[in-house]
């Protein structure tokens, strides 16, 4: 009966290590998930950063180009 007793605490034994291995490599996933996410987040914010910087420049250049024009087409009805 004890030999019994044995296993069956062996068993058990058993599953809950394999049960906490398991838990670890979700933990392991979850984190390199959540680790990826963080990095495309720093990413996507970098890009609409340098997209405004160019949208920024465009507007720039735009409102010099239609200064000078106003300028040129003053100077010419003189």
């Amino acid at each position: 009966m004890r030999k019994g007793n044995t296993d069956l605490l062996t068993g058990s034994c058993m599953v809950d290590k394999k049960d906490t291995e398991i838990r670890v490599q979700e933990r392991k996933v979850s984190d390199t998930a959540d680790k990826k996410d963080s990095e495309k987040r720093q990413f996507n914010w970098k890009l609409i950063e340098a997209a405004s910087y160019v949208a920024l420049i465009g507007v720039g250049i735009l409102a010099a180009a239609l200064g000078t024009a106003g300028t040129i087409s003053s100077t010419n009805m003189r």
